[in-house]
């Protein structure tokens, strides 16, 4: 008998991804005190008490580097330097007992909750550091801002934090009203790849017992025939336990057709496996995901490939 080796490594890792699944400790909500981000908290406070999780509510404010460039001069005096300070600084305590007042909202109480107030000059890469100090296993975040730093929140620095972060991110855009979830939508090709993705997924969702929907979407520049796509579906839903539905769809675009179908069934949450930093190859790609958040209010969870 020959055996092939490289597809006994990648079953072997994939056994090693099932056998590590973390539990959900640590929640990371950046909170920019706009409707979104307020949502989002609504959503932190969801999966923590399903999950028992320390949730850390996180707000940056602009450091020096937003306030001054000279670059004629070269130098900017200690005056107006001790001026920002000070600005800073009242920014800060006003913004923290803001996020104290948030910790003692209803759905924050009896929550274990930290607050954090941080002055950066990149506010992805500041989100991200901070969510890696602490370990955390979700960030969940707001992706429409309305302070003077909303574009933080959206295009590009969204973008950039879920292209840029192996920690899954729970997007949330707009008014989502009370979080539920019963439906929920897994978009994948269902290749080799989405074996290691899934397990984040229901990680997350277990506890609540959710409809799986696993959707893949049938382009005509990724085209494969009905009887593989059946195929590729029945091992994965073999390989996994859940309560699947599995379907097949047609459509031009594939965010376009994941957004669709998860209107059609009123799905609560849509999840996807992307491969950020690790080179071109990817199972939705992130443009995809990025497509889907800007055309659905939904919940989009983003999940690194491993």
């Amino acid at each position: 008998m020959v055996l092939n080796f490289n597809k006994f490594m990648i079953i072997f890792k994939q056994q090693n991804v099932f056998s590590k699944m973390k539990k959900i400790k640590t929640i990371v909500v950046p909170l920019d005190f706009s409707y979104s981000s307020f949502e989002a908290v609504k959503y932190a406070s969801f999966f923590a008490k399903a999950h028992n999780s320390r949730i850390h509510l996180i707000n940056i404010i602009p450091g020096l580097n937003y306030f001054y460039a000279y670059p004629d001069a070269g130098v900017t005096s200690a005056h107006v330097i001790g001026m920002h300070r000070k600005m800073m600084d009242e920014m800060k305590e006003n913004n923290l007992k803001r996020l104290k007042y948030t910790e003692n909202t209803r759905f924050l109480k009896n929550l274990q909750v930290n607050s954090t107030v941080l002055a950066g000059t990149d506010i992805y890469s500041d989100i991200i550091s901070f969510a890696e100090s602490k370990n955390a296993d979700l960030i969940v975040m707001g992706t429409k801002g309305t302070t003077s730093f909303k574009k933080a929140f959206l295009g590009s620095k969204t973008e950039r934090l879920i292209r840029f972060t192996n920690i899954p991110v729970l997007a949330i855009r707009g008014k989502i009203g009370v979080p539920k979830i019963k439906k929920v939508v897994f978009a994948s090709d269902f290749t080799t790849e989405s074996y290691a993705v899934y397990p984040t997924l229901n990680n997350l969702v277990k506890e609540l017992n959710p409809v799986i929907h696993l959707l893949k979407i049938n382009t005509k520049n990724q085209f494969r025939s009905f009887k593989n796509n059946k195929s590729d579906l029945d091992k994965f839903a073999k390989r996994f336990t859940g309560k699947f539905v599995p379907h097949v769809r047609a459509n031009y675009e594939i965010d376009e057709g994941i957004v669709n179908f998860a209107r059609l069934n009123k799905v609560d949450l849509i999840a996807i496996g992307l491969r950020r930093k690790k080179g071109p190859r990817r199972i939705l790609g992130n443009r995809i995901a990025e497509g889907i958040i800007r055309l659905t209010g939904l919940p989009v969870l983003a999940i690194d490939i491993p």
